[in-house]
C-alpha cells in the first residue's frame, strides 16, 4: 500500500498537548488496511488501526509534553505487503492553565492579609513560577509552585478598594499562561455613611410624636 501523511504539515507548531494526525493509505485490492501510527519511532496506537482504502483517516494523539516529535504511519494489506510513509515533525508548546479558587468571585469582607489560592496545570508536570496580578499590576511572584495542586500567593495590608485578581504561570520552557477571567474582591474597611435629615439640630416640638428621618 501507499501511505501518505496529510496533516499537519511538517514543522507544525501546536499550542496544545493534543494533536490530530491525518493520513491516507491506498491499495490496489484491499478495501481496508491495517495500520500503526508511530511517534518518535514508537507505535502510539494501542490497537491496530483499520483504515478504509483511499480514505482520510484521522488519529487523535494526546498527552504530549513540550518538545519536537516525529511521526509516520505504517500499513499492510491482506497479503502482508507493508509500506511506511515519510516522517514529518511537529512541535508542542503549551502554556499552563490556571484555575482561580479563593477568595471566590465577588467576595466582600474586611480581611487585609489575604491568601490568593489557585491550581496551575501544565503538560510538562512542572511550573517555574506564578505571579499574582492585582488590578492589572504584578503584585507577588512565587517560584515554589506545585503542578496540579492548590497554591497560595499571599498579600498583606490590602487597602480599602475593589480588586480584580488573576494569576499567570510560566513553565520550564518559558510558556506563560494567564486565567483571563479575573475574580473580583472587595476589601471594605469603611462603615456606612449616615446623614441625619430630620429633625434638624436644635429643632423644638410641641408634640410627643416625632418622626426621625436619616
Amino acid at each position: 500500500p501507499n501511505v501518505t501523511l496529510l496533516n499537519p504539515a511538517s514543522g507544525f507548531a501546536s499550542t496544545f498537548s493534543n494533536v490530530q494526525l491525518n493520513f491516507t493509505a491506498r491499495d490496489n485490492f484491499a478495501s481496508s488496511l491495517s495500520c500503526n501510527l508511530s511517534i518518535n519511532k514508537t507505535v502510539n496506537n494501542s490497537q491496530i488501526l483499520t483504515v478504509p482504502n483511499a480514505s482520510l483517516f484521522m488519529y487523535n494523539a494526546s498527552g504530549f509534553n513540550d518538545g519536537v516529535f516525529g511521526w509516520n504511519a505504517t500499513c499492510y494489506d491482506g497479503a502482508n505487503n507493508t509500506n511506511s510513509s515519510l516522517t514529518r515533525t511537529f512541535s508542542v508548546s503549551e502554556a499552563p492553565s490556571i484555575s482561580l479558587l479563593f477568595p471566590i468571585n465577588y467576595t466582600r469582607d474586611r480581611v487585609q492579609n489575604r491568601n490568593f489560592t489557585f491550581t496551575p496545570l501544565d503538560n510538562s508536570g512542572n511550573i517555574s513560577n506564578c505571579t499574582l496580578v492585582l488590578n492589572n499590576a504584578i503584585n507577588v511572584t512565587n517560584s515554589t509552585i506545585r503542578n496540579r495542586l492548590e497554591n497560595n500567593l499571599t498579600v498583606t495590608n490590602l487597602e480599602h478598594n475593589q480588586y480584580n485578581w488573576t494569576v499567570n504561570c510560566t513553565d520550564p520552557r518559558g510558556n506563560t499562561g494567564t486565567n483571563l477571567t479575573s475574580f473580583i474582591l472587595f476589601v471594605d474597611l469603611l462603615g456606612p455613611s449616615i446623614t441625619l435629615n430630620l429633625p434638624t439640630e436644635g429643632q423644638s416640638f410641641n408634640t410627643d410624636d416625632i418622626t426621625f428621618n436619616f
